[in-house]
């Protein structure tokens, strides 16, 4: 049984922009590699890879799924409760956790102020349940919250189209 080569490397990994248009940044990682005792060729195995994705979602400043999973604990809740909380399906959130995809830039944002204990679930309970009914405020002038379980309204003042959105307050 002959003993598998291996080797460390540098590779290259591309940190996007923000638009993900482009090469933001190039930082080079070490990596140890297998070598292919055929062709010489130099192969990475999956726990190398991860750890790949990993500096590059830490460089974009991504939540890792461990930290994903982590503040859910945290904050006592099953997967469907954390995805009920995020007005999200249940099997993205799964995804997240798991490392299959990774969350919006966006939604990061949202799931760091959790962590970090910026914005907590009771919070995000209050919003969940309500919701501008805008299709009557651009029809009649008036806009109401309606709280979805109980399909209560409750009106919100808006300005009078004289006075432009930028005057509502």
């Amino acid at each position: 049984m002959s003993r598998e080569k291996t080797k460390q490397i540098e590779i290259p990994v591309r940190i996007p922009t923000l638009d993900g248009k482009g090469i933001a940044e190039t930082i080079m990682v070490a990596v140890t590699c297998a070598i292919d005792p055929d062709t010489g060729e130099e192969l990475l195995n999956g726990t190398e890879l991860a750890r790949l994705d990993q500096i590059k979602a830490r460089y974009m400043g991504l939540m890792l799924p461990d930290e994903i999973r982590h503040m859910r604990l945290k904050e006592g809740l099953t997967q469907k409760e954390m995805s009920e909380l995020l007005q999200i399906g249940e099997k993205t959130f799964t995804r997240w956790e798991s490392g299959r995809e990774r969350p919006s830039r966006s939604m990061n944002l949202l799931l760091r102020s959790l962590a970090d204990g910026k914005v907590n679930a009771a919070y995000l309970r209050t919003l969940r349940g309500q919701r501008c009914d805008w299709w009557a405020l651009c029809s009649y002038g008036t806009a109401y919250t309606m709280d979805l379980k109980t399909q209560e309204k409750s009106p919100v003042p808006c300005p009078a189209p004289e006075e432009g959105i930028e005057n509502a307050a």
